[in-house]
């Protein structure tokens, strides 16, 4: 059992052998795992560098089913700067780009990030069938980067954790012209849901 049992039902019901899951905020592989286990494909992405060494670590035994990459997705190519609010595996809250001022940091990290769209054409991957993104704030930038991707016709099922109603407009608006449409949502925490949609 996973920390988030929709999510984890989600992926039961929908993914196929053979399928291409895109983990975005992979952590430690918790999703990743399940997804090579029942057969599946994964790119997952996780850019701290605590998290990613679990996360290859932990797909050692599944490595021919699981690409780590340790690549923050977004808008724009460049260096970012991703402030940490804790250095440990598994963390959460991190924030990428600027530091919020009531969040207690401990550190920070420089890392890579790319648009989607730019990374499966310049690494050749093959594009997605079952999209997750969980980057604790930032994930209608993530979005923003990856509009051929979500435009795929072998892309059909997205699950986005959104944090405020005005990201959730946001996401909808993106995804909607993409051709998406909002199916059920979980809340996590006070303002933040796991939405998932489909085409």
């Amino acid at each position: 059992m996973t920390s988030e049992p929709e999510t984890e039902q989600w992926i039961r019901d929908h993914l196929r052998k053979g399928d291409v899951f895109y983990d975005v905020g992979a952590g430690i592989g918790e999703f990743s795992l399940l997804v090579a286990r029942q057969g599946g494909r994964v790119v997952a992405f996780e850019p701290m560098a605590a998290s990613y060494l679990a996360l290859v670590n932990a797909s050692r035994t599944l490595e021919a089913s699981i690409l780590p990459l340790p690549i923050a997705l977004g808008a724009t190519l460049g260096m970012q700067t991703l402030h940490l609010t804790d250095t440990e595996a598994g963390g959460t809250g991190h924030t990428m780009g600027r530091a919020m001022e009531n969040v207690r940091f401990v550190g920070y990290q420089h890392v890579i990030c790319a648009p989607l769209d730019w990374v499966v054409t310049f690494f050749r991957l093959v594009p997605p069938t079952m999209l997750k993104i969980d980057v604790d704030g930032v994930e209608d930038h993530v979005l923003q980067g990856a509009a051929q991707t979500l435009t795929g016709v072998q892309l059909n099922h997205i699950m986005v954790e959104v944090n405020g109603i005005q990201q959730q407009q946001v996401v909808d608006r993106l995804l909607g012209n993409a051709g998406f449409s909002p199916g059920e949502r979980y809340e996590i925490a006070s303002q933040a849901w796991n939405c998932f949609y489909e085409r």
